[in-house]
């Protein structure tokens, strides 16, 4: 099999492929693992943030203080937000209300209503939450190890189970947890949106040329099945991505190492005397007479019998 070791900004993974696979297709399916490790990424990140300050704010209610809550004719949700009583836990709507009542934990930034899950749910949507990250990180592709999809989905398919246990009448229909694990986020105006691709135009750029998607891959890597290649992916109409460095950054700085060692000895080796080396027992003429005669290594001062 072929491995693509694709990077993009700060993200990198291995695609796992066949040298008679279209360029097209591969080009295709990169583009949708690349944006699906960012949708597992964004919904591990929402479903922390559920564990510690349960579910997200209407839109219009978030970042308010109490005051202003209370002004929105919400007086439960500002008593959610501002108690720290099991009376304050029971006050938020049916829709926010986690399994069991919640533990009342106020967000600090007023996004979320401030009642998390019991330790034990949070727990559960911690670990799912760690699973998933895993199972997208960046990690993998050094280790050479091909993103493996149905895992990612199996995760995902845990982190849903886990918010059904935690909320079994469901998270409100804006929350970026149900809103992620349903495939229907509206990423405009964030700055993910940016690094979203089109899978049907984005380019997959080999040895800093764009690979023509109505070719097969073995155009440009040949027949061999065993050979693995550096790719990037960009959009259509983009610059093209800059070369990979020849040497990874733990070799560069290995040689970086190596070069100041020896600049240091040839600095060492200039500032010796010219003449040092005469003091040196190789160096003594009659060495050989004086090891014959037991003479060597002999050491007097005055004083010294």
């Amino acid at each position: 099999m072929v491995l693509v070791h694709v990077s993009r900004s700060t993200e990198e993974f291995i695609y796992e492929t066949k040298c008679s696979a279209s360029v097209d297709v591969v080009t295709r399916e990169i583009s949708e693992l690349h944006n699906l490790r960012l949708r597992v990424k964004r919904i591990v990140g929402g479903v922390r943030e559920l564990a510690k300050h349960g579910v997200m704010r209407p839109e219009e209610q978030r970042g308010l203080d109490e005051e202003h809550m209370a002004g929105l004719g919400n007086p439960e949700a500002a008593s959610a937000s501002a108690s720290a009583s099991a009376a304050a836990a029971s006050s938020v709507p049916a829709a926010m209300q986690p399994s069991g009542g919640g533990v009342v934990s106020k967000d600090p930034i007023g996004q979320r209503v401030g009642v998390a899950p019991s330790a034990q749910l949070a727990g559960t949507l911690n670990e799912c939450a760690a699973a998933a990250d895993e199972a997208v990180s960046n990690a993998h592709a050094k280790l050479r190890r091909p993103l493996s999809i149905p895992r990612i989905h199996e995760t995902l398919q845990n982190i849903k189970g886990a918010v059904m246990m935690s909320y079994p009448q469901g998270l409100p229909e804006w929350d970026p947890v149900r809103l992620g694990l349903e495939d229907a986020e509206n990423l405009q105006g964030t700055e993910d949106s940016k690094h979203v691709l089109d899978p049907a135009s984005s380019v997959l750029w080999f040895a800093g040329k764009a690979m023509d998607r109505d070719q097969a891959l073995s155009k440009y890597v040949g027949q061999n099945e065993k050979v693995t290649i550096k790719a990037r992916v960009e959009p259509r109409g983009g610059q093209a991505p800059q070369r990979e460095p020849a040497v990874d950054e733990e070799t560069r700085r290995a040689m970086m190492a190596m070069h100041r060692k020896r600049e240091q000895e040839q600095q060492q080796l200039e500032q010796a005397d010219e003449d040092s080396y005469l003091n040196s027992a190789w160096a003594n003429p009659r060495g050989f007479k004086q090891s014959v005669l037991g003479m060597g290594d002999i050491k007097w001062r005055p004083g010294q019998r």
